[in-house]
């Protein structure tokens, strides 16, 4: 009983109930914050290929090429990052080319076996028909096909004559490093006017020995290489397996 009368004498203090009221608040505000903390996620940011390439500019002074969208030849314009897609200076070209040519899928919500995507024209040079083992792209035009995925590479009549254009694809040689677009489920996430394309979920593939390679880079240190590396990854790989640092933070 001395001890309960003792707490209500306190309590009759006002200036003891400020107190008390103060060291609530600030108890809630840390558990707040750490509630916070620990819920907290980074989603991985990721472009929707049906709306819109990663163009970069380039010039096109080591090999012949050729615009993708008015098929003449260009020493200099653009280059998409992930799937190699090529237009010249002219702005009409860039809008025919974003209109008329989807970039590389991220992701398929149906989980279906990954086809070929075949790119049209501006094979690396010494390239050869996986179909009739004969050299390809040497033409001097926009001709023959290359997989962004498998990095194959084959005639547009050998194509035409065979089911490459709907036969699976293996992803290449290096398939055990990279996510497959039927792995990824995306969503669109944030408020209406503000939404952004994100990945959901990443389910395991049926290939043996799978360790995906996640590749980070920042453009704004060391000797400004990044953005090559980037480039030259994103070809290679799913690019959501491709961080820039500028763009997301290492925790995603």
């Amino acid at each position: 009983m001395a001890v309960f009368d003792s707490l209500m004498a306190w309590a009759q203090e006002p200036i003891n109930v400020l107190i008390l009221a103060m060291c609530v608040m600030v108890v809630a505000w840390i558990a707040m914050r750490v509630l916070r903390r620990r819920r907290r996620s980074y989603p991985i940011h990721i472009r929707d290929p049906k709306q819109a390439h990663r163009w970069q500019s380039a010039e096109f002074i080591d090999k012949p090429t050729y615009c993708n969208a008015c098929m003449e030849m260009c020493v200099c314009g653009s280059s998409c990052e992930s799937c190699g897609l090529c237009i010249c200076v002219q702005g009409r070209c860039l809008k025919m080319a974003s209109s008329a040519h989807s970039c590389k899928p991220l992701s398929d919500q149906l989980g279906n076996k990954p086809p070929h995507f075949w790119v049209k024209g501006n094979l690396p040079l010494t390239s050869l028909c996986f179909k009739c083992l004969t050299p390809c792209g040497n033409l001097p035009k926009l001709a023959d096909y290359k997989c962004v995925w498998c990095q194959k590479t084959t005639h547009e009549d050998c194509i035409k004559d065979s089911e490459s254009e709907t036969e699976f694809c293996s992803l290449g040689p290096h398939q055990s490093m990279v996510i497959p677009p039927s792995s990824v489920t995306a969503k669109l996430e944030g408020w209406r006017g503000r939404r952004k394309l994100v990945v959901k979920s990443i389910t395991p593939p049926a290939i043996d020995h799978w360790r995906p390679l996640v590749v980070l880079a920042n453009p704004s240190s060391g000797a400004k290489d990044a953005e090559t590396v980037l480039a030259a990854f994103r070809k290679l790989l799913n690019p959501i397996q491709v961080v820039d640092l500028s763009e997301s933070p290492p925790e995603a």
